[in-house]
């Protein structure tokens, strides 16, 4: 008999893997059928399988918190989930960020997220995507979250490696953080920019951090790197690209559809959209040049700063709703209210951005709460390919400025 492991999982996780269905188990995020699995791939022991024992762990949900066996078949049994597939899977696993889809769910939840520099590991596999890497699909990433930074560096130690092919002969060895002591980090913050609004407890959050590193030693400015000045071009040429990758898997006569959607709002990110649906593809080669042009001057930056301090996100975590895939003219006008003013949703892709685009290592992190008892998060953002810089910092601020805090009343592990 298999000796039984127990670990936890969350009621979110669970979904997302019942809407997955058995192909997740097939495909495991950050990994390919042809990788070899002493080349950074989880190691087999943290695969769950038949007659494994699970800790499912709902927050405030006494009647759903229970210990669950792996069935022969390999699946697990739930109220509300009915049957979901856990053979295969592991207790630590990766979500994927081209927009923030890793970061912005870590702030919300008071968590650790990073974004891994965009070569740092593999990203064929992801399911669903096409399980063969592609070289022409650039700014998206596979990384982890976790309840401290320390847990994101063992899990970015288990998956980083070259893609598959490469890894014949490429071999990624992550440099050591710059620094050791909190005190000796030299950190950028990003000045305030006029066209993007910040919800006023993040922007004092941010600012409060920065005031503490300062106390403790750290040299810390506002500065960022040169060449983005108020960051409009930087950010259209994000979501050019965006679009250009996103739309490249959906068939013409669904592009034309979205082009027509976005075609219904007239302003210069809109039009930043419509070039990556229907432009060429000398247009986007040219758009890779101008991208260069970035990732440059970020290594420029780095010679001088450890990490850039920004918001994660422009407002704290908000309402839920069913926002409908592909968009409608409704949906692309969804606002949030940010310091009592309705601010366009899709504007929040700017913080993501901000690493995205550059390709850059990106960690978020917790920074505390608002009045109403929310989770306020930052990101840091590091010199490409030393992602242990931002990791360590943000564990290092941890344990003097306090990091991952259970939410009220949740009892579990």
């Amino acid at each position: 008999m298999k000796r039984p492991i127990v670990c936890s999982l969350l009621v979110g996780v669970l979904l997302a893997q019942a809407s997955i269905g058995p192909a997740r188990a097939q495909a495991p995020v950050a990994a390919s059928p042809e990788r070899d699995p002493s080349r950074g791939a989880a190691p087999e022991a943290y695969r769950i399988g038949p007659e494994d024992v699970l800790q499912i762990s709902v927050w405030k949900n006494n009647d759903l918190t229970r210990q669950v066996l792996v069935r022969p078949d390999g699946k697990i049994s739930m109220p509300l989930l009915n049957d979901v597939q856990a053979a295969g899977l592991t207790p630590l696993e990766y979500g994927s960020d081209i927009g923030g889809s890793i970061r912005v769910p870590a702030v919300f939840c008071g968590v650790y997220g990073h974004r891994p520099s965009e070569t740092a590991m593999p990203r064929s596999g992801q399911f669903p995507m096409p399980p063969m890497p592609n070289a022409a699909v650039v700014m998206g990433v596979q990384g982890p979250l976790a309840r401290s930074a320390d847990d994101l560096e063992l899990a970015l130690d288990v998956a980083a490696g070259a893609e598959v092919g490469e890894d014949i002969a490429w071999q990624i060895t992550i440099p050591p953080a710059r620094r050791d002591r909190l005190a000796d980090f030299r950190v950028a913050v990003l000045p305030a920019i006029d066209w993007v609004p910040v919800d006023v407890e993040i922007a004092a959050a941010l600012e409060n951090l920065a005031a503490r590193l300062s106390r403790l030693g750290c040299q810390v400015k506002t500065a960022q790197p040169e060449g983005l000045t108020d960051h409009r071009q930087q950010y259209a040429l994000y979501l050019t690209l965006l679009a250009a990758v996103t739309s490249s898997r959906v068939p013409a006569e669904q592009r034309r559809a979205r082009l027509e959607v976005m075609r219904t709002r007239d302003d210069e990110w809109s039009a930043a959209f419509q070039r990556g649906i229907e432009s060429g593809a000398p247009d986007y080669i040219a758009w890779f040049g101008q991208r260069e042009q970035y990732r440059a001057a970020w290594r420029a930056f780095f010679r001088e700063w450890d990490v850039l301090l920004a918001p994660a996100f422009i407002a704290p975590a908000y309402p839920h709703w069913d926002k409908p895939c592909p968009n409608t003219p409704a949906s692309i006008r969804k606002t949030l209210d940010v310091n009592g003013t309705p601010v366009l949703e899709e504007l929040g892709l700017f913080c993501a951005a901000l690493a995205t685009l550059a390709g850059q290592p990106a960690t978020a992190f917790p920074a505390g709460r608002t009045r109403g008892g929310l989770p306020i998060g930052l990101q840091a953002i590091g010199p490409y390919l030393e992602d242990r810089t931002p990791i360590r910092f943000t564990a290092l601020a941890a344990r003097e400025l306090g990091g991952f805090v259970r939410p009220p009343r949740y009892e579990g592990d």
